[in-house]
């Protein structure tokens, strides 16, 4: 029944604060923890129970007031809620007030919000404590001033503490200066969102070539290669770290540039800013095989056959472009054609 009404509490202080924003706890129990006026608590109620995950257990401190705990987490977070749980016994050894501070160094320290806690005899109670911040902070020290009853009490106690952070989700762009050619040299730079201070890992064609913020590439070839960047975001309470993008730039188009009726031929004019040369097959509908026509940049195509489509092929790269359908069976006698070209990029 306790347990039933410490969720019942949670909850009903979160919906009256409005805290509709997905939030993640900050605390684990591996993270480094220390005491706020140490004291000599009893064995299996030290400090690191504070945020063993476990309200069960608790932190107990015979200094009583001015006491808490530092945590450094090791991750950047901006935190806007704390979660107390009443320990086992003794409600006069509960804490009537807190204070929360942030720092970056473990050494300067800026306070981030106070306030005073009601007291109450129901044990293993569980309530939240809202508050505005919009500054990000990787160590936090919780020092609670004062007791329930201070005369009465022979310790300060707590069951569990935790702090808790808006979720962010990491992102990564790809800003890409790629060269028109093999000659020249490609520049590419990561633009990271929520990333704090981020790792990078640059591939190309899925093979890791470099780290970074930035990464130059001497051999790109557009409508080609392919660029991705994994960001790892140095942040916690992220979601979608690491985050990845992918910089494909295809730049080949095809134009019609002239069509005579009752001819054999049609002209295509092939423009691609890349080296290589581009190729042109055609799939039979009679066969279904794919047949070479021509690797020219600008070329006659002969119709003596009525193609499903066409597809492009530059080195590894292939591109569909069909369908492409006489209307008339008989070449000779072409009408019209469905419309086959285009610009392509991805």
């Amino acid at each position: 029944m306790k347990l039933g009404l410490a969720l019942f509490l949670t909850l009903t202080s979160l919906f009256i604060s409005g805290q509709c924003q997905s939030q993640c706890a900050v605390f684990t129990p591996s993270m480094s923890i220390t005491q706020v006026n140490p004291g000599s608590p009893p064995f299996g109620e030290d400090v690191t129970k504070a945020i063993d995950g476990n309200i069960y257990t608790k932190y107990l401190n015979f200094n009583k007031t001015n006491t808490g705990f530092i945590v450094n987490t090791n991750k950047s977070t901006v935190v806007t809620r704390m979660d107390l749980t009443t320990a086992n016994d003794e409600p006069a050894r509960d804490p009537i007030n807190y204070q929360i501070q942030g720092s970056n160094n473990g050494t300067t320290w800026t306070n981030i919000t106070s306030g005073n806690i009601s007291c109450n005899s129901n044990r293993f109670l569980t309530r939240s404590f809202n508050f505005s911040n919009s500054v990000s902070y990787s160590w936090y020290r919780i020092t609670f001033p004062s007791l329930c009853n201070v005369s009465l009490a022979n310790s300060m106690q707590v069951a569990e503490v935790q702090l808790y952070a808006n979720s962010v989700a990491a992102s990564v762009s790809i800003l890409g200066n790629p060269s028109v050619n093999r000659k020249g040299i490609s520049t590419f730079t990561a633009v990271p969102g929520n990333g704090g201070t981020p790792t990078y890992q640059w591939y190309r064609n899925n093979v890791l070539e470099g780290t970074g913020p930035t990464y130059t590439d001497t051999m790109f070839r557009e409508g080609i290669d392919t660029i991705k960047v994994k960001m790892t975001s140095s942040l916690g309470c992220v979601t979608n770290n690491p985050a990845w993008a992918t910089f494909y730039q295809n730049v080949l188009s095809l134009t019609e540039t002239k069509y005579y009726q009752r001819l054999d031929s049609m002209y295509f004019q092939f423009t691609k800013n890349e080296e290589d040369l581009v190729e042109i097959y055609g799939v039979d509908h009679l066969t279904g095989k794919a047949k070479w026509i021509t690797s020219t940049q600008k070329s006659q195509l002969t119709i003596y056959h009525r193609w499903k489509y066409y597809f492009i092929k530059s080195g590894s790269y292939r591109k569909f472009i069909g369908p492409f359908e006489l209307i008339s069976d008989d070449p000779r006698k072409v009408l019209s054609t469905k419309q086959l070209l285009g610009q392509f990029t991805n």
